[in-house]
């Protein structure tokens, strides 16, 4: 699909996503900036399952997942 940070942000800003429980975001141009979005976003908090496999993002992304405070539910990350 080659979305980007940009699309990212505008799926962690709608509402209409608050009862969605799988993503797969898996080889995009996805980097920390999207996934520090998603991960902060208020929408996301029903996400069990999480793919951003094959995305642009280095080690960062840890502490940005850790402390996102939307993913409390998550149990299955992809991040290959």
């Amino acid at each position: 699909c080659n979305l980007d940070d940009h699309e990212a942000f505008s799926l962690s800003t709608n509402p209409r996503l608050s009862n969605l429980r799988r993503l797969d975001l898996s080889y995009n141009e996805i980097s920390s900036e999207g996934v520090d979005a998603i991960a902060h976003s208020p929408f996301m908090q029903n996400l069990v399952t999480l793919n951003l496999s094959g995305n642009f993002f280095g080690n960062d992304i840890v502490p940005i997942l850790s402390s996102g405070t939307s993913l409390l539910h998550l149990k299955h990350l992809y991040l290959n």
